[in-house]
C-alpha cells in the first residue's frame, strides 16, 4: 500500500505533490445502508485530521443523498466534496476515459484534503457482480484500503457469511481492511460469530444490530414523498420520526385507543375533532404524543381550528400536512415511505453515529486505515475531546434550566450519542410536558425539582459551610440552592 502524508510534506517530498490518505467504502450488494458507515467514517476522520474530503466517483442521480448529508453535517467546502459523473453519464463513457475522469476528479479533492473518504457506487438496477467489479477497479486505481458493507437485513448467519465470502472473492482479500455488516437481527449476532469463524478471516468484521429508529422516516421525508403542503406547525417538528401511520376513520374515543408513540394520523381535512384530539396529546400525560396529521382529500382545516390548537400548544401547532389524494391512496403511499439518514435530520444523524460508535471498535478501525492525527484543533476535534473525556469518566452531568428548549435538545443529542448519564433540574411536570411537546424521548432521564428535593437542606448547609466566611447566611445559602 502506498504511503501518504497527514501533515505537510517535507520540502524534499513536495516535488511528488500532495498525497492524502484515503479509504474506499463499498457495498457488497443493494440496500446495504452505506450511509451510516460513510457518516461514521467521516466523523472518525474529522476528529483526527483538519481537512476531510468526501468523494463519490459515480452517483445514481442528483442531488445525491450522501453528498448532501456529509456536506451539510461537516460543512465541507465545494473543493473537498464532489463526484465524477452520474450513472446516466457513466453509460456514455468508454471504460478508459471514464476511469481517467474518476481519477482526475479524485486528485482534485485529494490535493486540498488530508484524508478522503471515497464512497463507491450504488447497486440500483444493476447486478451485484457487475457493481462489485466496478468498485474493485476504482478502488485499485485510487489505491486506498477498502471498508466493505454487507446488508444483513432478514438474513441468517449463514447467508451473511456467504455474502462476505462472495464479496471478498470479487474485491480481493488483501484489498479489504474491515467489513461491517449492517442491520443484523439481534438474534443472529451470536450464531454469526460461529459462522464467521469458519471463514478464517484476517480482517475484522463488525455487525451493526438492527436499529428500528434509523429505518423510520421523518415527518419531512413523509411530507416530501407525499408531495404534501405544510399548512400548520413548526418546521422544526418535521424531524420527528414516523413510527406508525393510522387512518383516523373512527370517532375520537376509538381513535385514541390506537395512539402509540410517534403515530401519524391520516384524516380528511374536514375532521376538526381528529385534529384537535391529536394536538391535545402533545400536552397530555394520558396518551402518547402524536407526531403529526396528514389531511387527505384536498381539504384544509378551518383557520379557527388551527388558531385554537396553536393556542393550546403554546403557539406551536402540531404539524398539519395537506394532500390532494383521498384517504385510501394516501395511506398506501405513506406506508411505502422508507426512512433514510438525510441532511439536516440531526436527530437521526445522532442516533446513527451513536449506534456506529457503540458497535465498531474505532481505535482498531483507525489502525486498519492508518489515520494520522492533525496538529490543528478544529471545532469538531474539540467537541470530540470533550465527548471522549465524558465517556471515559462515565460522567453523570446535571443540566439546570430543564424547561429551556436548547437544554432539552442538547440533552436529547447527548443521550442519542450515548455520551453520559444526565439529570435535569426544574419543575417535574413542566419539564415532562415540554419534552412531550418537543417530541423528545427522555423518559429515562431523571428530573429533579430543587424546591422539592430531599437534598435541599443538606446542600444548603454544605454551601453555607463553604461560603459562610464570604458573608453567605444560612437563609441565602438556602435560596441559592
Amino acid at each position: 500500500r502506498r504511503k501518504r502524508c497527514i501533515r505537510c510534506l517535507t520540502p524534499d517530498a513536495t516535488t511528488l505533490g500532495h498525497v492524502a490518505g484515503a479509504v474506499y467504502l463499498t457495498a457488497m450488494g443493494p440496500a446495504s445502508g452505506k450511509s451510516i458507515v460513510a457518516l461514521g467514517l467521516v466523523e472518525l476522520l474529522s476528529r483526527r485530521v483538519s481537512r476531510v474530503g468526501f468523494y463519490r466517483p459515480i452517483v445514481q442521480r442528483l442531488p445525491d443523498n450522501d453528498l448532501e448529508l456529509i456536506r451539510s453535517q461537516y460543512q465541507l467546502p465545494d473543493e473537498r466534496i464532489g463526484y465524477a459523473f452520474t450513472a446516466a453519464e457513466r453509460t456514455g463513457r468508454a471504460s478508459r476515459a471514464g476511469m481517467e475522469r474518476i481519477v482526475e476528479r479524485y486528485k482534485q479533492i485529494e490535493s486540498v484534503s488530508d484524508f478522503v473518504v471515497v464512497e463507491g457506487t450504488d447497486f440500483t438496477g444493476a447486478s451485484s457482480p457487475i457493481e462489485l467489479e466496478v468498485n474493485a477497479r476504482i478502488s485499485e486505481q485510487l489505491g486506498g484500503p477498502v471498508v466493505a458493507v454487507v446488508d444483513g437485513h432478514h438474513c441468517s448467519a449463514q447467508e451473511i457469511a456467504e455474502r462476505i465470502a462472495v464479496g471478498r472473492d470479487w474485491l480481493g482479500d488483501e484489498a479489504i481492511t474491515a467489513i461491517i455488516v449492517n442491520r443484523v437481527d439481534p438474534a443472529v449476532l451470536e450464531p454469526l460469530d460461529d459462522a464467521l469463524a469458519h471463514l478464517d478471516l484476517d480482517d475484522p468484521v463488525w455487525p451493526l444490530a438492527e436499529e428500528p429508529r434509523l429505518s423510520q422516516p421523518s415527518l419531512e421525508q413523509l411530507r416530501s414523498a407525499l408531495g404534501a403542503d405544510l399548512v400548520a406547525g413548526d418546521p422544526d417538528d418535521l424531524t420527528r420520526p414516523v413510527g406508525h401511520v393510522k387512518v383516523a376513520a373512527m370517532s375520537v374515543p376509538n381513535v385514541l385507543d390506537h395512539v402509540v408513540d410517534d403515530t401519524v394520523f391520516i384524516a380528511p381535512g374536514d375532521r376538526p375533532d381528529v385534529i384537535i384530539a391529536a394536538a391535545m396529546t402533545r400536552s397530555s400525560s394520558a396518551y402518547p404524543s402524536v407526531s403529526g396529521v396528514v389531511l387527505s382529500g384536498g381539504l384544509r382545516p378551518d383557520p379557527r381550528v388551527v388558531e385554537l390548537i396553536g393556542g393550546v400548544s403554546g403557539g406551536r401547532s402540531i404539524p398539519l400536512m395537506a394532500v390532494d389524494t383521498d384517504t385510501f391512496d394516501t395511506s398506501i403511499a405513506a406506508s411505502a415511505v422508507e426512512g433514510a439518514i438525510t441532511a439536516g435530520d440531526q436527530r437521526k444523524i445522532d442516533i446513527a453515529l451513536g449506534h456506529f460508535e457503540a458497535h465498531v471498535d474505532l481505535d482498531r478501525l483507525e489502525q486498519r486505515i492508518e489515520i494520522g492525527r492533525s496538529e490543528v484543533m478544529t471545532p469538531v476535534m474539540f467537541q470530540y475531546e470533550l465527548i471522549e473525556r465524558a465517556k471515559a469518566a462515565h460522567a453523570h452531568i446535571v443540566l439546570p434550566e430543564g424547561t429551556d428548549d436548547r437544554i432539552l435538545r442538547a440533552a436529547d443529542r447527548i443521550r442519542r450519542r450515548q455520551v453520559c448519564d444526565l439529570t435535569l433540574l426544574g419543575n417535574v411536570d413542566a419539564v415532562r410536558e415540554r419534552l412531550a411537546e418537543l417530541g423528545l424521548p427522555l423518559d429515562d432521564v431523571p428530573v429533579v425539582d430543587p424546591l422539592e428535593s430531599e437534598w435541599l437542606e443538606g446542600f444548603a448547609e454544605r454551601y453555607h459551610e463553604l461560603r459562610g466566611h464570604k458573608g453567605i447566611t444560612p437563609r441565602r445559602a438556602h435560596d441559592i440552592m
